[in-house]
């Protein structure tokens, strides 16, 4: 099977959320597939010339399109040269695909619902209507928690058989428990600690969490 993935987020030089779910589930698939052929569309600029560990059944092809590139860049090569399966690791499909093209896309939440003042224009309507459009023309979706698959659900009308929950993993590289005793231990050492990880903005909602860690 020729499985091509949206992989323009993956190997951008600083990663966040949803360039570090694409970069970590490609490497991993790439650890544990060597009968399947991949495709990986990258950005023009992304620079894979480091990376390691790929099968000859992975291919990359770059896309040189700084603007419009899902929607002119990928559909184009996607026409060119058809995939068995399009995974789009991020809500964003492209409006003309061939037809009968099978596609899955990871929608990760529906945050500009509850929190749109968080998102300026034009980028909320572009967010807003791209996540909506792929959620109902999507052959496959997949959810990263049973929160988001309810809002699918229920705000967006998707059938529940059309949406499987595959929860987000970690680095087992960089976190592991090798004694569960010691982080007991540490438990009690360690009082009035917590660590959060992620980008410090409005809509990551820090202020109640630190109201509830006071109490």
């Amino acid at each position: 099977m020729k499985i091509a993935i949206d992989a323009s987020r993956a190997f951008v030089s600083k990663r966040t959320g949803t360039e570090n779910y694409s970069y970590q589930l490609i490497r991993a698939i790439a650890k544990i597939d060597r009968k399947n052929n991949y495709l990986l569309y990258t950005r023009g600029y992304s620079d894979v010339s480091s990376e390691r560990g790929y099968g000859k059944n992975f291919t990359f092809k770059p896309i040189n399109f700084s603007r419009l590139w899902t929607q002119i860049g990928l559909a184009k090569e996607v026409f060119l040269n058809p995939p068995d399966v399009l995974f789009i690791p991020a809500h964003t499909l492209p409006l003309i695909r061939p037809l009968g093209l099978k596609t899955v896309v990871t929608i990760h939440d529906l945050g500009y619902e509850y929190l749109p003042q968080y998102h300026q224009f034009p980028q909320k309507l572009y967010l807003n209507k791209s996540t909506e459009f792929a959620a109902l023309q999507a052959t496959h979706l997949i959810a990263v928690s049973q929160a988001t698959k309810k809002d699918l659900i229920n705000k967006l009308n998707c059938p529940e058989e059309k949406i499987t929950v595959i929860y987000e993993g970690f680095d087992k590289a960089k976190f592991k428990i090798e004694n569960l005793k010691l982080i007991e231990n540490l438990k009690l050492k360690i009082d009035n600690y917590l660590l959060f990880v992620g980008t410090l903005q409005p809509r990551k909602n820090i202020e109640r969490l630190i109201e509830a860690f006071s109490l």
